[in-house]
């Protein structure tokens, strides 16, 4: 027997970093997934520690809809809270994946404080 190629194993979907979201009194977050394609899939969170938190898998997960949009404020604020606690203050980097086509996925990610929005830019953007 000669040697063979076992083959590769890729992943039919989207991977999207967030650099910066903070979190303390006064400040909610605003994140949506929009998928184009017609495949829903799962979503989860991964949060990349600030040098004070260690990095955390989310333990919550959501479906992204098909032709739509799905709001993920709450898996992230769920994800936070699983992770670094209820009252957590400071900032976290979060990696979404999704299980829907990258070139059909986007994701809107911002911060709300003391009603001031600050749209927070994402590997998604520009695509």
């Amino acid at each position: 027997m000669t040697g063979a190629s076992a083959g590769s194993f890729t992943l039919n979907g989207s991977t999207v970093n967030i650099p910066f979201m903070p979190y303390g009194t006064g400040i909610s977050r605003v994140l949506y997934l929009t998928n184009r394609s017609a495949q829903t899939g799962s979503v989860s969170i991964a949060l990349i520690g600030d040098g004070t938190t260690a990095a955390c898998n989310g333990t919550t997960t959501t479906t992204a809809k098909a032709n739509g949009v799905t709001l993920l404020s709450t898996l992230l604020d769920d994800a936070v809270t699983a992770c670094y606690g209820e009252t957590y203050s400071g900032k976290v980097a979060a990696v979404i994946t999704s299980n829907t086509p990258a070139a059909s996925t986007e994701v809107f990610s911002a911060y709300n404080r003391s009603g001031s929005l600050t749209v927070v830019v994402n590997s998604s953007n520009g695509k």
